[in-house]
């Protein structure tokens, strides 16, 4: 049987005739505009969640369902290299295990040889197990660096999925007035509300709209710059080049006022 697209929450009230109807279903496997088509969906509810026009549209655990729902696209985005690490991991695990074992062993035999044996024996018993154990050693830190750049590789895609997707959605947001800018995060993955997001750590002004972005000051238009790698030195361009570069770079698409 052909693999199923990941059902849609059933959210009483919606679909609506005010913008709410939910996403189509998704592809197999999920693509970057399902998981953008998700992003959105769960705007639309949120709004609706705090709009008092709409109240009783949608309930805030309606939103959850949608995360969970779009964290399961992203899942399911990546899984084709999520598999691959999973099997690495566990055959390295399997690997370290044996290769402890073996060299107990081979170490235990060697002791017995020694009992047993002349010297020179013993002693070319010992460097087979220095040997064995140097070969097992090389491939197992071989296989543990691979494993760690899968491991990476997955992480700046996963990023690349959200940045992707924040900027797809905020593009069909206007000024974000009305319907909020999605936060993006930074190449390392960290958000503007985390501590590491930029050094040091500054209590930056989330960018939900255009007002928030024209409202930075001078110091937090820089470190938004420093954080999003957007200028070489901080210290060049004018004040209204910094902001139409931000705006630009988060996806805000409503004409510039200033």
């Amino acid at each position: 049987m052909p693999p199923r697209p990941i059902p849609l929450p059933s959210i009483p009230g919606c679909p609506c005739p005010r913008g709410h109807s939910p996403p189509p279903l998704p592809s197999v496997p999920p693509s970057l505009q399902d998981i953008t088509n998700a992003t959105s969906y769960i705007s639309r509810l949120s709004l609706s969640v705090s709009h008092p026009a709409l109240q009783g549209r949608a309930t805030p655990s309606d939103v959850t369902e949608v995360e969970v729902y779009k964290h399961r696209l992203i899942d399911a985005h990546t899984a084709d290299m999520l598999n691959v690490v999973t099997f690495a991991s566990a055959l390295l695990e399997g690997w370290a295990t044996k290769m402890d074992d073996m060299e107990a062993r081979l170490r235990q035999d060697a002791v017995e040889r020694q009992e047993f044996l002349v010297h020179d024996d013993s002693e070319r018993g010992q460097h087979i197990v220095t040997e064995l154990h140097g070969i097992f050693t090389n491939r197992f830190n071989d296989l543990e660096t691979r494993l760690d750049k899968s491991f990476s590789t997955i992480e700046k895609r996963l990023i690349r999925v959200e940045i992707t997707t924040a900027v797809a959605h905020n593009l069909s947001c206007g000024d974000g007035l009305r319907r909020p800018f999605a936060l993006l995060p930074s190449e390392e993955g960290h958000l503007p509300n985390d501590i590491d997001f930029v050094i040091p750590s500054q209590n930056l002004p989330l960018l939900c709209d255009t007002c928030a972005i024209e409202g930075l000051s001078d110091d937090q238009l820089n470190a938004y710059h420093t954080a999003y790698k957007l200028s070489g030195n901080r210290c060049t361009g004018n004040r209204a080049d910094k902001l139409l570069l931000l705006r630009y770079h988060v996806g805000c698409s409503a004409n510039y006022s200033m």
